[in-house]
């Protein structure tokens, strides 16, 4: 392994690593949200050569199940404009849409209810960002 993939992956594993301290500090604390300010500061002072693999993280984060990590995963796409993270977020999409599918009864509460909360608002917040990647694509603002 080349001394470059070794800092790529201790890289990788620190923002994985910080990304759940942040998460848990947010719980702790009661607040929502923190984790995604910190880390669209953290990916704003990451240099160039490490954005390919805070960007490859953001996309696995926006196909994760976790509500907290897949919205931290699509906030910084949309915010970045992570056009190469589209295959991703189409991916994420296609997944809320069939959950969301499947929990199409809104008259069931309970964690019934929470799983199709968590659904609509995968789809809601990802339909829009599909649009917005696809739209950067074809423009091509580099």
């Amino acid at each position: 392994m080349v001394e470059s993939e070794v800092a790529g992956g201790a890289f990788r594993a620190e923002l994985e690593e910080r990304r759940q301290r942040w998460s848990d500090d947010d719980q702790r604390d009661k607040m929502s949200n923190r984790v995604t300010i910190r880390l669209a500061q953290l990916y704003r002072e990451t240099d160039p050569d490490r954005q390919a693999i805070f960007n490859q993280a953001l996309a696995d984060w926006v196909r994760s199940t976790d509500p907290g990590t897949w919205f931290d995963g699509a906030a910084l796409i949309s915010e970045f404009k992570v056009c190469a993270a589209l295959p991703a977020v189409r991916e994420a999409l296609a997944f809320w849409t069939e959950r969301l599918s499947q929990y199409g009864d809104m008259q069931r509460g309970g964690e019934y209810g929470l799983l199709r909360s968590h659904a609509l608002s995968g789809v809601h917040m990802l339909e829009p960002l599909v649009r917005t990647l696809e739209a950067h694509e074809v423009v091509d603002f580099k």
